[in-house]
């Protein structure tokens, strides 16, 4: 990546970086593009503003040895003359017309001006997110990849602008990033730490976690809750997850410890089980949904395990406050929360609030949505019909489906880690095969392969 910086007219600023922002990719915009204003028509000198842009050109911006990329229009360098002082400092120049700075239409197949000069500088939104993702650790995410899964938006219709509202919201998160989210939890060396191992299969997120808190913490770290427990009996313990969406998983734990799932353990169960309602026990995840914290909270409360204490270094807000209030008094059948999720529509997807606070508007919204459910249904139940199919799963019912078309539980989650996706992420991040929208049919390929 490379820093730009822009020089324009204060009277087009605004537009110019509207449109600056409508291509650019949202993780790096306020770090790498920088915009001063002017004014052509006053005596004002602007000394101060070009002593600071001159400053934020020769920073060091994380991330990038690059250059800055001075783009100006003529009348506002003209006014503050920075473009010698930039040359001195081998600073690349580039002019620009206030017209094309602003153009926002393309044609068809073309880019717009600033699109190219931000793919010049590769802080376009295919090219900081082909950068980010290929981080995942299960198969090669490239530009074309990226381009690839993209082009399945326009083949079913005029969607493509769906897929990179979808793309400006992906997040992989990178075991370092996990390792630092762990870090600022500030877990002290009086705690006794565990992960999971599942004994059922590959543990992806399981070595992962291990050899992060072995590497950060250098200390004793059991492969096992149980393990931990019985060794320390009466000491504080951290039991490290990398993230807690629905809550399902953490259930699954405790009753594991507890021996209630005989032959469909997630966890070794403890010899003793009693040993549970003693301990000093804290979950920790790296980032967690306020739903599954509060389901996780209410399941240990019925348990007669309120000892047992949910912590996470980011949460994501998908439930509204009666349902987080409903789950804490005991007002709603958790069971049947916990077999099919809320109520359609109860929970607010993370892609829907995300899109918002990008500035989409309201019906545009509804659009994405209504397409990311449609496809994200036939998805998810072709994904539902290989578990049948290969791990004699038995087919879910058509209202749990449907609560699963944005996800698990209609999380509707963009995130990922570098070892694995949740399910709780939209299906097309993450499912194949064929789908219908509009009567369009094609054979969709996920974006994040072998997942």
């Amino acid at each position: 990546m490379r820093p730009l910086a822009v020089i324009c007219e204060s009277s087009h600023a605004s537009a110019i970086e509207a449109n600056l922002r409508a291509f650019c990719h949202p993780a790096v915009f306020d770090e790498f593009v920088y915009i001063m204003p002017v004014d052509t028509d006053t005596d004002y000198t602007y000394q101060a503003e070009k002593m600071a842009l001159i400053a934020w050109m020769l920073a060091k911006h994380p991330g990038t040895s690059q250059q800055t990329l001075l783009c100006y229009t003529r009348d506002a360098e003209r006014k503050v003359s920075v473009r010698a002082v930039a040359a001195s400092f081998g600073i690349d120049t580039h002019v620009e017309s206030l017209r094309r700075l602003t153009q926002a239409n393309r044609g068809k197949g073309s880019s717009v001006p600033v699109q190219q000069l931000l793919n010049q500088c590769n802080l376009s939104l295919r090219a900081v997110a082909s950068d980010q993702l290929k981080h995942w650790n299960h198969a090669t995410i490239d530009r074309d990849a990226v381009d690839q899964w993209l082009a399945q938006f326009s083949q079913l219709g005029n969607y493509g602008w769906i897929g990179e509202a979808l793309l400006a919201q992906t997040n992989l998160i990178q075991a370092a990033t996990l390792g630092n989210l762990y870090a600022d939890l500030a877990i002290d060396s009086s705690y006794g730490l565990a992960y999971n191992r599942d004994a059922r299969g590959t543990a992806k997120s399981g070595e992962v976690i291990a050899t992060l808190l072995t590497k950060r913490f250098g200390t004793t770290v059991y492969d096992a809750p149980a393990k931990a427990i019985e060794a320390m009996p009466t000491g504080k313990l951290a039991v490290f997850e990398d993230g807690l969406w629905s809550g399902t998983e953490a259930m699954g734990v405790i009753e594991s410890l507890l021996g209630e799932r005989p032959g469909r353990e997630k966890t070794a169960p403890l010899k003793q089980p009693e040993l549970l309602a003693r301990a000093d026990l804290t979950f920790i995840y790296g980032i967690a949904t306020d739903y599954g914290i509060a389901v996780v909270k209410r399941f240990c409360r019925d348990k007669g395990l309120e000892n047992i204490k949910v912590m996470s270094a980011q949460t994501l807000l998908v439930a509204p406050a009666n349902l987080l209030d409903g789950l804490a008094c005991g007002k709603f059948d958790l069971a049947k929360m916990r077999e099919a999720g809320p109520a359609e529509h109860a929970l607010v997807p993370h892609i829907v609030t995300a899109l918002g606070l990008s500035g989409m508007t309201a019906e545009n919204i509804d659009i994405a949505r209504e397409f990311c459910t449609s496809v994200g249904r036939q998805l998810f139940e072709h994904y539902l019909q290989a578990m049948v199919m290969t791990r004699s799963w038995t087919m879910w019912s058509q209202e749990k489906l449907a609560q699963a078309s944005l996800g698990m539980h209609g999380l509707g989650l963009t995130q990922a880690f570098a070892h694995s996706i949740p399910k709780a992420t939209l299906p097309l991040f993450w499912a194949s095969g064929d789908v219908l929208y509009n009567g369009r049919r094609l054979r969709w390929k996920p974006l994040f392969v072998n997942s």
